[in-house]
């Protein structure tokens, strides 16, 4: 390559580095983010911590309203399906990439409205958090950042 080459690629680069840095960059980090938080939720966990078990699940649960042990009669699909999926499983498939919301830390987004009173517990609901920021999420991030730069200065 020579200097004439090199000051066309380096003009391009400069070219394209606003778009990039808008587009590009923002819709990666959205998109590992909310794949980050689906198998979170797949896993009834957060980062390894593992949900509160729901009574339909259990074989015998305590009555939130006597305080007595009682029998689990739930059977078939209602007492095999996984935690938070509903009948419909809607709340999972809600949780999408969002990169226009990226720059204010919310890269990713659920269409369901509850789905914040799960991920926080509020009221007589458990907090069965799936999605946040950390350390792990912040490590994948910058991974994907790493190889969108990269892919971006070897155009």
């Amino acid at each position: 390559m020579d200097i004439t080459d090199l000051r066309n690629k380096i003009q391009s680069l400069v070219q394209q580095a606003p778009w990039f840095m808008a587009q590009k960059a923002p819709q990666a980090v959205a998109k590992v983010a909310a794949d980050h938080f689906k198998e979170n939720f797949q896993d009834e966990g957060f980062e390894g911590d593992k949900w509160p078990e729901v009574n339909r699940r259990k074989e015998t649960y305590v009555s939130k309203t006597t305080g007595k042990t009682q029998k689990n009669y739930a059977k078939g699909a209602a007492k095999l399906r996984p935690i938070l999926t509903g009948e419909t499983g809607d709340l999972g498939r809600s949780i999408e990439p969002n990169a226009a919301m990226s720059h204010g830390g919310n890269a990713v987004v659920s269409s369901k409205s509850y789905g914040q009173y799960h991920n926080e517990g509020k009221g007589h609901l458990p907090k069965r958090q799936y999605m946040g920021q950390t350390p792990k999420l912040n490590q994948i991030i910058s991974e994907e950042l790493d190889k969108q730069f990269k892919q971006f200065f070897n155009q």
